[in-house]
């Protein structure tokens, strides 16, 4: 967290979105099926901040896509 900022979830079909401040142009995709069963596919209105910690804090959810954008 010191080097790339604190990361935000954002989650979507295909699993979870990372993306940090410091990078808000590069978004990373969590393997959804890496995750334990009782974390995949929360919905967005549902997904609460001890959620986020939960599954950031999962160390064998694998990143399986790479996202650039260039939107602000």
């Amino acid at each position: 967290m010191k080097a790339y900022g604190r990361p935000k979830l954002s989650p979507s079909g295909d699993g979870y979105h990372v993306f940090f401040k410091r990078f808000p142009l590069v978004g990373f995709l969590l393997n959804d099926a890496d995750l334990p069963a009782q974390l995949r596919g929360i919905p967005d209105d549902v997904l609460t901040k001890q959620h986020e910690m939960e599954i950031l804090k999962y160390r064998k959810a694998r990143i399986v896509a790479i996202e650039l954008s260039t939107e602000e």
